[in-house]
């Protein structure tokens, strides 16, 4: 989701023998380069600017 609240793309983790494959699809994106992270908490409400999906994942 983006800071409007609307959807620009998905991903799907998939359990994989070495780990978690993450394939994403995004659309509707300005030309330059982008990245991703992975929330806590799959839920992203806009309102409180999107806190509801708590922290950056570190698996350390």
């Amino acid at each position: 989701m983006d800071q409007k609240g609307q959807a620009i793309g998905a991903a799907t983790l998939i359990e994989a023998p070495n780990g978690v494959l993450v394939r994403a699809e995004a659309a509707n994106l300005p030309p330059d380069l982008h990245g991703f992270h992975i929330h806590e908490v799959g839920r992203c409400d806009l309102q409180g600017g999107f806190e509801s999906a708590g922290g950056n994942y570190n698996p350390t």
